[in-house]
């Protein structure tokens, strides 16, 4: 999906939860990747990227996608 399609989502996802950020990731052989935000800055980016590349982080995302438990 184009990032500006994501952007779109993410910014609706927003509106509707009255979230005031939202972060689309993504899984590739290397972990896990950040694809599109809204209303995140580099700072809170980078912060939100080291957080889900930490091993712990990471087996936690990645279980509970495997297993469609929350």
């Amino acid at each position: 999906m184009a990032a500006n399609a994501m952007e779109v989502q993410l910014r609706e996802a927003c509106q509707l939860t009255g979230s005031s950020w939202a972060a689309w990731v993504e899984r590739d052989a290397s972990g896990w990747n950040i694809c599109a935000t809204h209303n995140l800055n580099l700072q809170k980016r980078n912060a939100l990227l080291k957080y889900i590349q930490n091993p712990g982080v990471h087996r936690w995302l990645s279980g509970g996608l495997m297993s469609l438990r929350p």
